[in-house]
């Protein structure tokens, strides 16, 4: 695929895509302000030339279905794409959400999410996919939500290729991708710490692949967590979490998954943008005590490491933490392609 326009609104994100896309047209704006027109214009299309838009609406307002629906202002998001679609009428389009979005209103959000669509001529279908069945070292759950323009054939999901728990009785199907897969060839730090180069050789392909192009170690530096977050952190084994500490180390307050180391030979949980945090979620170090690195929460995206991320560090670890992990999207992409070309 070639990316002619892209749009955000975060400078940052902006920034990092430019980087890794230097052909593409970028364009810093709110979406509400950009007009079907300038985006074809930008790309040297025509309506109806465009192959393929993808898009990640926020659902804040989709809870509010109704005869109002694309009229409440937490839905613009939604209201934008469904009015670029209409002006630029891709053969196909492709946009991601939490999965949710699946029972909100009891089912009625995507009923009607299927229903707009068709009314502009998209036949519409959705799925959930889960990133540690297409290769990627993380459980992570998402709908994906496809239209294809009436006349075309019917997209096809992509069918797993990896485990969701390593267990495979499929000789098609390999086994899920555990941390160790993912990381065991960076340098081990201590909170405060940080690396430029590498540990080792690349141990196995996974980690190859990631390293093919780059020049380099990057991001790979742990946050400096203070001391008591330490005692607290250091009474927490493989796998435990806020429940696992003695009581008189325990934090008062803190959720199930708070405080919570991950397993080294196992698929990691979903990243979020919180990685580097321990009170947050899921991300202590499987060996250290510590929050996990912006390279490591990259490799675990399946981000290669040549991918540049620019902007201060809490820019950064947002764009890793909603990043569609991009194994996954390739996956997508590959199904995308195979239809696209079926109808040249």
């Amino acid at each position: 695929f070639e990316v002619v326009y892209a749009n955000d609104s975060d400078k940052n994100c902006i920034k990092s895509f430019s980087a890794n896309h230097p052909g593409a047209y970028t364009h810093l704006s709110d979406i509400k302000s950009v007009k079907t027109k300038d985006i074809l214009d930008s790309a040297g299309l025509k309506k109806g030339e465009v192959d393929l838009i993808i898009c990640g609406p926020p659902c804040q307002g989709f809870s509010n279905v109704g005869k109002r629906w694309l009229e409440d202002p937490r839905n613009f998001f939604f209201k934008e794409e469904f009015r670029i679609l209409k002006g630029i009428s891709p053969k196909m389009f492709v946009f991601e959400n939490v999965k949710g979005i699946l029972s909100m209103d009891g089912g009625k959000v995507i009923e009607e999410i299927v229903r707009l669509f068709s009314s502009i001529g998209y036949e519409t279908d959705y799925e959930i996919l889960n990133a540690v069945e297409h290769g990627v070292p993380q459980v992570r759950e998402r709908v994906f939500v496809v239209g294809v323009r009436k006349g075309l054939p019917k997209f096809e999901f992509p069918e797993p290729t990896h485990s969701t728990n390593g267990v495979t009785r499929n000789s098609k199907i390999k086994r899920a991708l555990t941390l160790k897969t993912a990381i065991s060839d960076l340098p081990s730090l201590n909170s405060g710490e940080k690396a430029s180069s590498y540990a080792s050789f690349p141990k196995n392909e996974y980690q190859r692949q990631r390293r093919k192009k780059a020049n380099g170690l990057l991001y790979h530096e742990a946050a400096n967590h203070g001391r008591s977050l330490l005692r607290v952190i250091s009474k927490v084994p493989e796998g435990g979490d806020i429940r696992s500490i003695p009581t008189k180390y325990r934090p008062k307050t803190g959720f199930p998954n708070t405080y919570a180391r991950l397993w080294w030979d196992k698929p990691s949980t979903t990243v979020t943008r919180n990685f580097s945090t321990p009170s947050s979620s899921r991300c202590i170090h499987p060996k250290t005590d510590r929050g996990l690195t912006a390279r490591e929460a990259a490799r675990l995206q399946s981000f290669d490491d040549d991918y540049i991320f620019l902007g201060p560090k809490g820019s950064r670890h947002l764009q890793i933490g909603n990043a569609v992990p991009p194994l996954l999207a390739r996956a997508v992409a590959k199904q995308a392609r195979k239809l696209l070309n079926s109808t040249l």
